[in-house]
C-alpha cells in the first residue's frame, strides 16, 4: 500500500441510502476505485436492501436503532418512521459501531457528484483534513425562521445549521454526538413534545459539535475550495447528464439527479412554489434549471412544465412586466423552450 492509499484508509466512506440499484452500485464502485474503504448504510425500515456479496453494509432498522438507544417513531409504512430520512447522523453512528477503528468517517449520499478527473486525488485532500472533527457544506449560524431551529433551541445555543449530503466527522465527534442523541432519546421516551419535534441531522449535529471544543469548519475553508453556493444547494437540482458531459472542475455538486428523479424533483419544487403564492418562491426556475430539465426529461416534458410555470406566474404576477423582472416569463420562456407556443 502506497502512502496515499494509507492516508485514505484513515477514513471510512459511508454511503447513505434507502435503495440499491445499478446506478448506486456504480457510484459505490467509483469510490472503491479510488482505494477508499467503504460501507453502505442502508435504511431498511420498509424492506431489506440486498447488496453484492463483496460489499459491506450496515442496516438501519428497528433492531439496530434500538441497540444504539436512538429515538425513532414507527408508523404504518416504516418500522423506523422518518428516522432514516430525518437523521442522517444515525448512519454514521451505525457505521462507527460496526467499524470502530477509523479516525474519521465521510458520509456521502448518492445524489452527490464529485466532478473530478482524479477521485483518488480528491480523496487525498480530504484525508489531509485530519485536524478537523466536523466539516459540512453551508455550515453557519441558523436564522430563527429556519424550520429546524425551534427543534434545537432548548438543547443548544446558538443553533447552527448545515446540509448533510456530504459530511466529514472524526470518531470523537461521532462519539459526542451519539452520546447527546442518546441522552435526548431517553428524554423523548417520556416527553411527547421532544418526540414530536425531534431535531434533524442538520440542526442537531451542527449545533452539538459547533458548540463543543471540537474543531468544526465549512468545506469552503479547504484549499482549493471544493464547493460554493452555485454548486451545492438543498433545492435546486443539477442534471447528471450535463455535469458528466462537461469538464471536471474539482467541485462537489448536489443534488444531482437523472431521468424520473429529476422530473419528480421539478414537480415537487413547482408545487411548493405554487403553495407559497409569491413570485420570489419561483427564483430557482432559471435558464440553467430549464436546460437541465430538457437534458434529463426531454423537450416535451420541458415544454409542458414551462407552460404550467408561466400560467402560475401570470396568475400571481398579473403582469408580464413583473414577470420579466424575474427572468421567468417571456425572456426565459423563449430562450429555453422557443417552440412552446
Amino acid at each position: 500500500m502506497d502512502a496515499r492509499s494509507r492516508e485514505r484508509s484513515q477514513f471510512l466512506v459511508v454511503v447513505r441510502t434507502h435503495y440499491i440499484d445499478e446506478e448506486l452500485i456504480k457510484f459505490v464502485r467509483r469510490i472503491e476505485s479510488a482505494n477508499c474503504d467503504i460501507v453502505i448504510a442502508a435504511e431498511e425500515g420498509k424492506h431489506e436492501c440486498i447488496v453484492p456479496a463483496d460489499l459491506r453494509k450496515v442496516s438501519l432498522n428497528a433492531e439496530s436503532l434500538s441497540r444504539l438507544r436512538l429515538f425513532f417513531k414507527p408508523n404504518a409504512e416504516n418500522t423506523i418512521g422518518d428516522a432514516g430520512w430525518r437523521c442522517g447522523d444515525y448512519s454514521l453512528y451505525a457505521a462507527r459501531e460496526a467499524f470502530p477503528d477509523y479516525p474519521h468517517y465521510l458520509l456521502i449520499e448518492p445524489d452527490v457528484e464529485i466532478r473530478t478527473a482524479d477521485l483518488a486525488q480528491f480523496m487525498d485532500r480530504l484525508a489531509r483534513q485530519a485536524d478537523r472533527d466536523f466539516m459540512a457544506c453551508n455550515l453557519r449560524l441558523a436564522p430563527k425562521r429556519w424550520f429546524w431551529a425551534k427543534t434545537m433551541e432548548a438543547f443548544g445555543q446558538p443553533v447552527w445549521r448545515c446540509i448533510f449530503p456530504f459530511v466529514w466527522a472524526s470518531a470523537a465527534a461521532l462519539d459526542l454526538a451519539l452520546l447527546r442523541r442518546q441522552e435526548l432519546s431517553l428524554r423523548a421516551a417520556s416527553d411527547e413534545t421532544i418526540a414530536e419535534h425531534w431535531p434533524n441531522d442538520e440542526a442537531f449535529v451542527a449545533t452539538t459539535l459547533c458548540n463543543s471544543s471540537l474543531q468544526s469548519a465549512d468545506f469552503s475553508q479547504m484549499a482549493p475550495q471544493p464547493y460554493d453556493e452555485s454548486t451545492v444547494s438543498f433545492h435546486r437540482p443539477f442534471s447528471r447528464a450535463l455535469l458528466r458531459s462537461g469538464r471536471p472542475d474539482e467541485k462537489l455538486y448536489h443534488p444531482v439527479l437523472a431521468d424520473e428523479q429529476f422530473t419528480r424533483k421539478a414537480e415537487k419544487l413547482l408545487a411548493v412554489a405554487a403553495s407559497r403564492k409569491r413570485l420570489a418562491a419561483y427564483h430557482m426556475f432559471t435558464p440553467d434549471f430549464h436546460a437541465a430539465l430538457r437534458a434529463e426529461c426531454g423537450d416535451e416534458v420541458a415544454r409542458d412544465f414551462t407552460r404550467r410555470l408561466e400560467a402560475e406566474l401570470r396568475a400571481i404576477g398579473r403582469s408580464r412586466t413583473i414577470l420579466a423582472g424575474f427572468l421567468l416569463a417571456r425572456k426565459l420562456y423563449h430562450r429555453v423552450v422557443p417552440s412552446a407556443e
